[in-house]
């Protein structure tokens, strides 16, 4: 039930206990002993790393003031506290309420004209579902950052990879329907598809490095992302404008929101997995408040647009359905029946 880590060479410990918490209330013991201290550590709390952790003990001058501020080393990385906790839960019910809303608005919906419906209710639901795993300590992996040599914040982290996992898939669903409602070129959409899921990859392998390899990770990754925006700007926004004026303001709006969300990620990534500026504490909240305007806000004012919404969809199945009068002497002209005399 307990993995047990031993390290020797370490300094002596007072001879009476010193008890302490771990972020997510395990509870840890410094055990009096000359020459070695044990901690045991909870199976299944965090992905076990034996040399990350024998890191950041034995190195524990590099640490912050220890447990407590007892001037301990402290075996536990530094995590979310009740802020960050509560945050988590709060991006969860917030994003798992626009879920409910976005799949109440999906039934409703005729069938044939569900497609951006699907898209973005899928889109929430991986989203809500990754910070509920977050929320109950799962997800995230402690690891100790020899790159790092601050004093300010312990290089000896939690690294919350669920969320990562959650944007390569999630949010290639939030730019499948910027696509689709623009009614871009195959091309451009798997572009814009390929572009999602490297740039969330690197960074993703980037903050799981504890070197400065990881710089290389964010670099390969901030190459992508610049082809997403250049993307979303240019080609796929001319397509929009010739499609229809509803589509085009559709998309501008859902545009502003992506352009002006979504390059918090790179920002945060730089001062938190990067140089490790900002407590797990901040890192959670910024990402918390990003999320819901990135999915909820963004699908809002997606679902809500229904003309641009019909524009983007006039060539389903409802729509080129003949009509029983039809004859051969009729024509369709984008996609108005005409009769010819």
């Amino acid at each position: 039930f307990f993995e047990v880590f031993e390290f020797s060479k370490l300094p002596q410990a007072p001879s009476q206990q010193k008890s302490f918490c771990c972020p997510n209330s395990e509870m840890a013991t410094l055990p009096a002993s000359l020459e070695t201290v044990t901690y045991l550590f909870r199976h299944g709390h965090y992905i076990k790393d034996t040399t990350s952790v024998s890191d950041a003990v034995l190195n524990w001058n590099h640490l912050t003031k220890g447990a407590k501020g007892t001037g301990y080393p402290s075996p536990f990385p530094d995590d979310v506290t009740n802020p960050g906790l509560v945050f988590f839960w709060i991006g969860f019910g917030v994003l798992c309420a626009f879920w409910l809303l976005f799949f109440i608005l999906t039934v409703r919906r005729d069938e044939q004209k569900r497609r951006f419906h699907y898209l973005t209710t899928g889109a929430l639901g991986i989203s809500f579902v990754a910070y509920y795993c977050m929320a109950r300590g799962q997800g995230s992996v402690a690891l100790y950052d020899i790159f790092v040599t601050t004093n300010k914040f312990s290089p000896y982290r939690v690294f919350y990879f669920a969320r990562y996992l959650a944007w390569i898939t999630g949010h290639s669903l939030i730019l499948l329907d910027m696509a689709l409602l623009a009614g871009t070129s195959l091309n451009n959409g798997g572009i814009l598809l390929f572009s999602n899921v490297i740039t969330f990859l690197c960074w993703l392998l980037g903050g799981l490095s504890t070197s400065s390899t990881k710089w290389g990770w964010f670099g390969f990754g901030m190459a992508f992302f610049c082809v997403i925006y250049l993307f979303l700007i240019f080609p796929v926004r001319k397509s929009a404008t010739e499609k229809s004026p509803e589509v085009e303001r559709t998309y501008n709006i859902l545009l502003i929101i992506i352009c002006l969300t979504w390059i918090v990620y790179p920002v945060l990534w730089i001062i938190g997995q990067g140089v490790k500026a900002v407590s797990v504490n901040a890192e959670v909240i910024t990402f918390a408040i990003v999320e819901i305007f990135a999915l909820g806000v963004f699908g809002l004012v997606l679902l809500f647009s229904e003309s641009a919404i019909e524009e983007a969809t006039f060539k389903d199945a409802e729509k080129m359905r003949l009509p029983a009068t039809y004859t051969p002497s009729s024509t369709i002209y984008q996609g108005v029946l005409e009769t010819k005399n």
